[in-house]
């Protein structure tokens, strides 16, 4: 299975927008490190001084008293001009006329005649990285009774995990603008580039887990597909696609029964064939069930059977739980109290970390 673009096509062409009826969980092996790294960060310079030093490239040798008459400086302020311009070690003084040093020409950009002046910084950190795609990952605390039940997807490449120490230097530095950005830095993306990763040290492993929203889409082609836009449109572009590949697999590889007859007789049974009655009688049904499920007067059940809501989905899904809020939100004083109970343990109801649904209204 992989994310469709009818997902943003729907969006683009105003048509009717998938409906998200699950949400699946899946734990991927993951591991944190302690990363020590140098980067050199922009300087700061006033405007005066960067244009001073631009016009000594342009006109090497050029004296102070034509600089200050090209400003239109008195002599005082030329003199502090002077000496700002000394003080950054990008031009020297010789018998009254100025060059660039030679770190006054590595500052220049030969491209664009800019001045760019970067100092030397040290970085200490600690990072995490899935060991599938090498992506950044958060560091989510699980409680060891729900991670039991949570399924994990293999590791591909599992020579390549095994060396990951040998390769967080070059997935730090690929993944160097997206570490900024989570560590709530709002200066220019430039202002901060990265050199070298000094010292790697493996802080420990776990399990991240990561939520994968299922969505049905109304129009052809009808179907169920994952959406995979928020990993794909995470970082560095491109970066999660291993990984994106490995849950994608994981999910071609779930079925559901292929006997829908069997599960319509058995649901029968179970629920006194309300379903049915309700207009859900076979799997050719499932399109108009869903477009009056979308319907806000069409999903409300009639008598006998109301108080009560059409709905497709998990209880993991929004469309499931939003319903069934908003539901329970709209009931009377005078109405009978509405108690959903759901429990975590039951399979049938998705397996995601999400908290169970339970309502007392």
């Amino acid at each position: 299975m992989s994310s469709s673009p009818s997902v943003e096509a729907a969006a683009q062409n105003n048509s009717l927008p998938p409906i998200e009826i699950d949400e699946v969980s899946f734990l991927v092996r993951a591991q944190k490190f302690r990363i020590s790294a140098t980067a050199m960060r922009r300087s700061p310079i006033s405007l005066a001084s960067e244009y001073a030093i631009r016009l000594i490239h342009l006109v090497p040798d050029i004296g102070p008293e034509a600089i200050g008459e090209y400003f239109g400086f008195e002599d005082v302020e030329t003199r502090v001009l002077l000496q700002d311009i000394l003080e950054t070690g990008l031009v020297l003084e010789n018998s009254g006329r100025l060059t660039l040093s030679a770190r006054g020409y590595e500052a220049i950009s030969p491209v664009s005649e800019e001045l760019e002046i970067f100092a030397r910084e040290e970085i200490r950190t600690s990072q995490s990285f899935d060991l599938i795609a090498l992506a950044p990952v958060d560091e989510v605390s699980i409680d060891p009774s729900i991670a039991r039940r949570i399924p994990e997807v293999g590791i591909p490449d599992r020579e390549k995990a095994a060396n990951a120490a040998s390769q967080i230097g070059r997935a730090f530095e690929d993944h160097f603008l997206e570490w900024r950005q989570r560590n709530g830095t709002r200066n220019r993306t430039d202002d901060l580039k990265f050199e070298a990763a000094d010292d790697v040290q493996q802080i420990k492993t776990f399990a991240a887990p990561f939520h994968i929203s299922i969505q049905y889409h109304q129009e052809d082609p009808v179907g169920l597909e994952p959406d995979f836009r928020p990993l794909q449109t995470k970082g560095r572009p491109g970066s999660r696609k291993p990984l994106i590949e490995a849950l994608s697999a994981r999910l071609s590889s779930m079925r559901a029964p292929p006997d829908a007859d069997l599960a319509f007789r058995w649901l029968r049974e179970i629920d006194g064939d309300l379903l049915s009655r309700a207009g859900f009688n076979e799997m050719s049904d499932v399109r108009s069930w869903m477009a009056r499920c979308q319907d806000e007067t069409g999903r409300q059940l009639t008598h006998p059977y109301n108080p009560g809501l059409r709905l497709a989905g998990s209880i993991s899904g929004k469309f499931v739980r939003n319903a069934l809020i908003d539901w329970t939100r709209l009931q009377g004083p005078a109405d009978p109290t509405p108690l959903f109970w759901i429990p975590p343990h039951a399979d049938y109801w998705g397996r995601v970390l999400r908290s169970p649904l339970s309502f007392v209204n």
